[in-house]
């Protein structure tokens, strides 16, 4: 591969990653369907903490309090982690429904 060749390249690549409408890696407070809510309490010197999905009150969750934000944040990721595993699980049963119904 040539030098010329090489940065024709690069540049291509970069341009694309550029030109992309999302570069950034999807975090977990951004799953669709899966919206997390973390507070600061001062009155009661707590953080809280509740994860709400779209259509599936059965993996919502009550709002919970914890002592420190590392602590919610913890909780939450665990949680939406859980949730959004559960709503891609139900995506692909949903499908494997649809295709067997052909």
């Amino acid at each position: 591969m040539t030098l010329l060749m090489l940065r024709k390249l690069i540049r291509e690549e970069i341009g694309r990653d550029l030109k992309s409408p999302r570069p950034d890696t999807m975090n977990w407070k951004d799953y669709p369907g899966v919206h997390v809510i973390i507070t600061a309490d001062p009155i009661n010197n707590c953080y809280q903490a509740r994860i709400t999905v779209k259509d599936r009150e059965d993996l919502s969750t009550p709002t919970r309090r914890f002592k420190s934000e590392n602590d919610a944040n913890f909780w939450a990721r665990d949680r939406a982690e859980r949730a959004y595993r559960s709503l891609l699980g139900s995506q692909e049963e949903d499908q494997s429904i649809i295709r067997s119904d052909r």
